[in-house]
This record gives C-alpha cells, sequence and structure tokens, in this order.
C-alpha cells in the first residue's frame, strides 16, 4: 500500500491531511454529471417541443411540453450554477507550485509533448509565437498543470522574463487521459477558469 500516493509520492511538497480535494473530485464529478444529464434532457424536450409546434391541433400536448422545458430549463440553470462554482473552486486545492522552469523539471513535472494524435490534449499550452513560447508542466500526481510563458530571445538556459499559470485537474491529462477531457478540459471549455 502506497501511503503517499494522495500527495504524488512527494509528502514534502504537498499535502492534503484533510482530504479536501479528494472531496472536490467526488463533488465536482457528481455535480457536473448531473449537468450533463439536465443538458441531454433539455436538449430533447427542446426537440419535442419543435416537433409538437409542427402540430398545432395538439394544444394540450404543446402546452405539458413547454412545461416541461421550462421546469427542465430551471433545473438545468441551477445546476449549472452548482458546477461552475465547484469548477470555480478548483484551483484553491493545488499545492506548491514550481516558480519556473528549471524548478518544475528539478522536481520531475513532466513535460508533455505535442503529438498529432494528442493534438487537442496539449494544443492549448504549445503554442510558439515570435517574442513567446509556452511551456506546459504537469505534476508527478497529475493533478496540477503550470504553464510557463518564456521568452522566445532568450536561450532556454536563461528564463530571465518568465511568467506563469495554472490549474488543477480533477484527472491527470497523461495518465487518464479522457476523463481529463471529460472533467477538466471540457468544463475549462465552456467555463473557461
Amino acid at each position: 500500500m502506497n501511503l503517499y500516493s494522495y500527495v504524488g509520492n512527494s509528502p514534502v511538497s504537498y499535502s492534503d491531511v484533510l482530504g479536501l480535494a479528494k472531496q472536490f473530485w467526488i463533488n465536482f464529478v457528481r455535480e457536473y454529471d448531473k449537468f450533463l444529464i439536465l443538458e441531454k434532457e433539455l436538449g430533447k424536450i427542446t426537440n419535442e417541443l419543435a416537433k409538437a409546434l409542427y402540430q398545432p391541433r395538439n394544444i394540450s400536448l404543446i402546452n405539458n411540453t413547454k412545461k416541461l422545458r421550462d421546469k427542465t430549463y430551471n433545473a438545468y440553470i441551477l445546476q449549472e450554477n452548482i458546477t461552475k462554482e465547484l469548477h470555480y473552486s478548483r484551483n484553491d486545492y493545488n499545492g506548491t507550485l514550481p516558480r519556473s522552469i528549471r524548478e518544475a523539471e528539478f522536481y520531475e513535472w513532466e513535460e508533455p509533448k505535442l503529438a498529432w494524435n494528442l493534438l487537442l490534449w496539449s494544443f492549448f499550452h504549445q503554442d510558439f509565437f515570435e517574442e513567446w513560447t509556452e511551456r506546459k508542466f504537469v505534476s508527478p500526481d497529475g493533478h496540477t498543470e503550470v504553464v510557463f510563458f518564456a521568452n522566445w530571445t532568450h536561450d532556454w538556459e536563461e528564463f530571465l522574463d518568465e511568467r506563469y499559470i495554472w490549474t488543477y485537474n480533477i484527472y491527470s491529462p497523461i495518465t487518464d487521459k479522457d476523463l481529463h477531457k471529460k472533467y477538466d478540459l471540457a468544463p475549462y471549455m465552456r467555463w473557461w477558469n
């Protein structure tokens, strides 16, 4: 049994003594799944209403479908707000972050490489611009991503003008790609953060 797995085998660098991050994962996955179910249900009811509107003789079907759509829409909006609030709090669970590319490399954060079959997976953090480039690193436990913006004109051994942003992942983009896409990337694309 690995007693330090919850901190990526690095109990000095990471800690979650109260287990708050794990509770966050459970809550977010549950609420996001509810949101997706309501979204699908709302789409189905909206399609049923569109079909009913083409049959104007059946007024009771139209009225009942409208009521059901309104009720489902209200539940959908409420669930979206709950899920968004959890999504926006995800970065509260980041542990100690490396402040430079050198530090990330020293602590063995992995730098995913852009590959054609992983294009959507790491595209957003592997952009190369004329003066700046982005380099993405993932923590050993896979729960934290840090993206460094380094000045392209400097040698990679000198990071004189380096900035970074980070995000907390429920699932690792390296070991749990499909779940990462569903619970980390898709909410990010929907609500940003």
